[in-house]
């Protein structure tokens, strides 16, 4: 709108491990208490990995504790119905472990 050209560069990203699909089976079976979400696109491929088992897999993400890595990942898990428990203050192993601690109370 301002007269910008612009192009697309992208540096980097997001693929899905080979065992996306297995975790997610893990998941819906409840084997994990939280889980840690570092970018929007990562919470995407998790749930295209789990295929049909899609809405089982949302479903399960609600009885587990979901940990963003900042605002923007929150803002995604939100708007999936699964809102963030903690959220880090910084894309730091240090504040991402205080996340951690803070939605599984610890």
């Amino acid at each position: 709108a301002g007269g910008a050209l612009v192009d697309e560069a992208p540096l980097y990203r997001t693929i899905a491990s080979a065992h996306a699909g297995e975790l997610a089976n893990a998941a819906i079976a409840g084997a994990f208490a939280g889980v840690v979400f570092t970018a929007p696109s990562s919470l995407n491929l998790w749930l295209d990995a789990a295929g049909a088992r899609r809405g089982a897999l949302v479903i399960a993400l609600t009885r587990a504790a979901r940990v963003a890595i900042g605002p923007t990942t929150a803002a995604r898990l939100l708007v999936l119905g699964l809102p963030a428990d903690a959220t880090a203050l910084a894309p730091s192993e240090d504040a991402i472990g205080e996340a951690i601690a803070h939605a599984l109370r610890l």
